[in-house]
């Protein structure tokens, strides 16, 4: 329903809005879930118009709706989301004004608002500077506005730095930063109860001094360059990076060499480079450091390095195999790499593999013990997404897959497993198999099992062991890349 209701003409998702706006403080303690959900039909009604439809929205009742739901709304900013969407003077002036007085406090979600301004080429620099700039002291603004106001003056839409006379506020900006960063380094403790909170404020200081960093050098303030030497002693490396390209733009050789010596991390490695670019040093950076491997080493530092991930790039990181193969989505081959990646805790040693190439990616399970070709496999598996690839859990079985269930259980049994307990049914383009766990004499483990084709991954006393779904990704993936490079004989 609400995706036919996106499809419909803007007026219709406007008048439920203004349903919503004459009657917000009941409809928002009945069922605030109706009012998120109307947000998401108008974002998405939004995104699906042509320009001069989405420039028809309504700028006033975007405006009062924006003021009159609860700051803490979760949803709210996507009524701000809308006006970027729309790009017309009216909108991006009224966006500007409700940033500066009343923005939203998630920097990403005030990155999320701004991010058509990125896209889009169709719109005056006018009408949003330099109005925003006065929300710089606003934390959760002032990264996505430097980043948007660097990013005009790099791909030359503007020909002056829209925070060319701004240095004033970002050097100040910059000191407090680092003071805070360095606070951080050394009593982590203090800035949070739990190490989700420490990153949270983390990630936020260093997204934002990034964009302070850019901004200082590509407006040429020397007045920056003894702050930006304190950035970069601290200890993190993508500040450094910044620090050191800012001072490399700003003619500093401290700069320069930092930047040099930063492409030996991989996690600093791709912005090193993408600086080295710009700057035309890529001839003092060692080759071996702009390779395909070396940059793929690079993707895989950084995507282990998030947030969502292990939040710290890995301690090391080894080549196991790099191959030129098909994979599927792709009409050429295409180059794919797996890496052993280790950490060194305290506690002990953190390993795993990683892919990188059609897909960055790293799984929960333990993917050390299997050979090359089903490292591949699990990674082909768990990317494929088709109609004809599927799996139907046990408590919904029909008839008939109850009796397939069956019938490959005492086909196991006869090939001497015992306790086969099986989880799922897994079908393939019209193949079907069985995903279970099982005992073999007095190992557990899980398998597959199609009739023809078994696969069996012991799982007794091995830390992180694959689960059933990690046994169907390698089983799909097995056929996936037989397909796709029928003519190589390792796959």
């Amino acid at each position: 329903m609400l995706e036919a209701l996106a499809e419909q003409p803007l007026e219709v998702v406007e008048g439920i809005l203004r349903t919503i706006l004459n009657d917000s403080e009941s409809i928002v303690a009945a069922n605030p879930h109706a009012i998120d959900a109307v947000l998401r039909v108008l974002q998405s009604s939004l995104l699906k118009k042509e320009r001069r439809e989405a420039e028809a929205l309504d700028v006033d009742l975007i405006v009062a709706l924006y003021e009159t739901l609860p700051k803490a709304f979760p949803s709210r900013f996507l009524l701000l989301h809308s006006l970027s969407i729309g790009r017309g003077q009216e909108h991006l002036q009224a966006l500007a004004e409700l940033l500066v007085d009343d923005a939203p406090q998630s920097w990403i979600h005030v990155g999320l608002v701004l991010s058509p301004l990125f896209q889009h080429g169709d719109w005056s620099i006018e009408d949003i500077f330099p109005r925003l700039l006065d929300a710089i002291a606003n934390p959760s603004v002032a990264g996505a506005t430097l980043d948007l106001a660097n990013h005009l003056y790099r791909s030359g839409r503007s020909t002056i730095h829209p925070c060319s006379d701004r240095d004033d506020e970002l050097i100040p900006l910059l000191s407090a930063l680092v003071s805070q960063l360095e606070l951080v380094e050394k009593n982590p403790s203090a800035f949070g109860d739990s190490p989700e909170q420490i990153n949270q404020i983390l990630s936020e200081a260093i997204a934002l001094i990034v964009s302070v960093c850019d901004a200082l050098a590509l407006i040429e303030s020397d007045r920056a360059i003894p702050h930006l030497q304190a950035a970069m002693e601290l200890s993190h490396r993508r500040i450094q990076t910044e620090a050191a390209g800012a001072l490399a733009r700003l003619g500093q050789q401290e700069g320069t060499d930092r930047l040099i010596a930063l492409a030996s991390e991989p996690s600093a490695r791709l912005r090193v480079l993408a600086y080295a670019e710009e700057l035309g040093l890529e001839d003092k950076i060692d080759s071996n450091f702009q390779s395909l491997e070396a940059r793929a080493e690079s993707e895989l530092a950084l995507w282990l390095a998030q947030p969502g991930q292990m939040a710290v790039p890995p301690s090391s990181l080894e080549l196991l195999d790099h191959r030129l193969q098909f994979w599927p989505s792709f009409e050429e081959p295409i180059d794919c790499f797996l890496f052993r990646f280790t950490y060194r805790f305290a506690q002990g040693d953190f390993e795993n593999v990683g892919m990188v190439g059609p897909l960055v990616h790293a799984f929960s399970a333990d993917m050390t013990r299997l050979s090359i070709e089903d490292a591949y496999a699990a990674f082909a598996g768990w990317q494929a997404e088709h109609e004809d690839i599927y799996i139907v859990g046990r408590d919904a079985w029909n008839n008939t897959q109850q009796v397939a269930a069956e019938s490959f259980r005492k086909d196991l049994e006869d090939r001497g497993f015992e306790s086969v307990d099986a989880v799922f049914l897994g079908f393939f383009f019209g193949e079907h198999a069985v995903v279970a766990n099982a005992l073999s004499g007095t190992t557990v483990g899980v398998l597959v099992f199609d009739g023809l084709e078994l696969l069996w991954f012991p799982t007794s006393q091995r830390p992180r062991p694959l689960g059933v779904e990690d046994a169907w990704h390698i089983f799909t993936g097995r056929k996936i890349l037989r397909t796709f490079n029928s003519s190589r004989d390792e796959i």
